[in-house]
């Protein structure tokens, strides 16, 4: 997930909290859109259904994002932590697609990788996938099964990690032999080298 990492450590202070977000917390597009500045307080994210420890180099991002905000509009009237050129003036929160484009890979992609990640790195906690991710039984059960997955040998993981993602979507450019819809997540590093 070379492409992740850029996105963690980009120029761009929106990519580069939405990529942290999405890449450490796997934040759904539709939480990220939902955001208010009240939101994100005391090293802490606090969402309608749980407060998340933020990992650490979310505050710096966060920052550097306000700052960046500010300086764009003073004082923006858009209560939402994330704005951009359309919504700076209005209430209203950035589309599906803007978080995408900002991103650069599909932020559902990114998130589904990471809790896949975690998954495998738990050995297939549901309760840790559960507090983690706010994942339902069911909904956390869906990424355990794949633990026993023959693409999840150390020779297909190997091959994957090998393959470059598609620009926009961070799918693989070539899919899986059995039409998986998504690439395993590559290793726990991936997402603790981003914030180096």
């Amino acid at each position: 997930m070379t492409v992740l990492r850029e996105a963690v450590h980009a120029d761009d202070p929106a990519r580069a909290v939405i990529a942290a977000l999405i890449g450490f917390h796997a934040i759904r597009s539709g939480q990220l859109r939902a955001l208010t500045l009240t939101d994100a307080r005391d090293g802490r994210l606090h969402l309608p259904d749980r407060t998340i420890l933020l990992a650490p180099p979310l505050p710096e991002r966060l920052a550097a994002w306000l700052d960046h905000r500010t300086e764009r509009c003073r004082p923006p009237p858009n209560p939402h932590l994330l704005i951009n050129t359309k919504t700076v003036v209005r209430l209203g929160q950035v589309s599906y697609g803007w978080i995408n484009k900002t991103l650069g890979l599909s932020a559902q992609a990114v998130g589904e990788d990471r809790i896949l990640d975690e998954a495998i790195a738990t050995g297939g906690d549901l309760r840790r996938l559960g507090d983690l991710f706010g994942l339902s039984v069911k909904a956390a059960e869906r990424y355990t099964a794949t633990l026993d997955h023959p693409d999840l040998t150390d020779e297909a993981i190997a091959t994957v990690i090998d393959a470059s993602p598609t620009p926009l979507t961070g799918r693989m450019a070539s899919s899986p032999p059995n039409g998986t819809t998504h690439a395993p997540a590559t290793s726990r590093r991936t997402y603790d080298d981003a914030s180096r």
